[in-house]
């Protein structure tokens, strides 16, 4: 339809500007040209709008966890494609990928697809997503989330007070900017309390106060400490915007409870 109109335009407009040399359009009123030329041009740019219509951005969000008990990997994503993100809909890809295997798709609410895989295996530091957009002739799209793992830590001569906390350190990375810890205490009674640590850090050891949160543990042996490694990413370039996020939970080591 716009490119009739635009033709139609374009027609009246030479015609007219021919005619308006000869002799036969001398009797035409200025004004009835002037209509003509209006409602042509009208009628072009009234779905010019449509015709410069801009692509729908993509949207995505990443989402993987790693627990070092099992080395099991939890991978999910979900596309949606809109002009915003408040009124994007929920976008479907004939295949996506999780590092060389297929991910099943998952609907999970009328707004809400989401692909999933799960495997076991080493940790590589880096997990690679990938799809390819329905018709398109370039390769397959793809997306990496890097994240360092965190193997080993301890707990100061094995003890968490809890008045003072902990005193951490772990190999591997400093945390990084979008990094954080989260501690995650238990005793020997089964009482759980979690603390959050934020980077970015300079070093591989911290110290992380509890406040008030182990008050009602038990002291003595017995008492356990896991870790979460968790990190945030947000990204953009043409006509894409995602969201990267990453969790490695380590495996728990024993810790003696004190005042």
């Amino acid at each position: 339809m716009c490119f009739r109109a635009t033709v139609f335009f374009v027609v009246i407009f030479l015609s007219l500007h021919t005619r308006i040399f000869t002799t036969k359009v001398q009797s035409m009123k200025k004004n009835q040209f002037l209509n003509i030329f209006i409602a042509a041009a009208v009628l072009a740019s009234g779905c010019q709008s449509n015709f410069f219509k801009s692509k729908p951005t993509l949207f995505a969000n990443y989402y993987v966890r790693y627990s070092q008990d099992g080395t099991r990997t939890r991978a999910e994503v979900g596309f949606f494609e809109g002009d915003s993100v408040r009124t994007a809909e929920p976008k479907a890809f004939s295949s996506v990928f999780f590092q060389q295997g297929a991910m099943n798709p998952k609907r999970i609410s009328a707004r809400t697809l989401r692909y999933e895989a799960e495997n076991s295996a080493d940790y590589p530091n880096t997990f690679s997503f990938r799809y390819k957009r329905e018709n398109s002739k370039s390769e397959e799209e793809k997306q990496d989330l890097t994240m360092s793992a965190l193997r080993e830590f301890a707990a100061e001569n094995g003890v968490v007070s809890k008045t003072k906390g902990v005193k951490l350190s772990w190999k591997d990375d400093a945390l990084a900017e979008g990094e954080g810890l989260v501690l995650l205490f238990s005793d020997r009674n089964g009482a759980t309390a979690e603390v959050a640590l934020s980077g970015p850090t300079s070093a591989t050891e911290a110290s992380v106060g509890v406040g008030n949160r182990l008050q009602n543990f038990a002291e003595g042996e017995g008492g356990k400490l896991a870790l979460v490694k968790k990190q945030i990413r947000r990204g953009q370039e043409s006509k894409k915007q995602w969201v990267t996020q990453m969790e490695f939970y380590t495996k728990t080591i024993a810790v003696t409870i004190v005042e």
